[in-house]
């Protein structure tokens, strides 16, 4: 799949969910009104590795809105070094292996990343 089609799949989701959203007054509006600023504010992205990147930041959203039932984002120091968990690009530090936590895990991609 092209990534002008992953694009429409990712934006028809985020409608169908905001459709079917069962939360606080106002929160089908806000799924709906920032799925069209970002996507319009995105729209003239052509490198196909950025693109993607946005659209795993948009699954990442998503997946943590449904599982969390809050579709507002979370602070932006705290997800905006954590890649998506199928990319396979986490690598803990050696020193991490016997005391793994979440702490310890989105420090250490803190770290990569930096």
């Amino acid at each position: 799949m092209n990534t002008m089609n992953k694009s429409l799949a990712m934006y028809r989701r985020i409608f169908r969910i905001a459709k079917n959203w069962e939360g606080k007054k106002g929160d089908k509006e806000y799924i709906r009104s920032e799925a069209r600023y970002l996507f319009q504010k995105n729209k003239d992205i052509s490198d196909p590795d950025q693109i993607l990147a946005k659209l795993r930041e948009a699954e990442l959203r998503v997946d943590l809105a449904l599982h969390y039932k809050i579709p507002y984002p979370k602070p932006l120091y705290a997800t905006q070094f954590i890649p998506s968990i199928r990319d396979k690009t986490v690598v803990l530090d050696p020193s991490l292996q016997n005391t793994v936590s979440k702490t310890n895990i989105c420090n250490t991609i803190h770290t990569i990343h930096s």
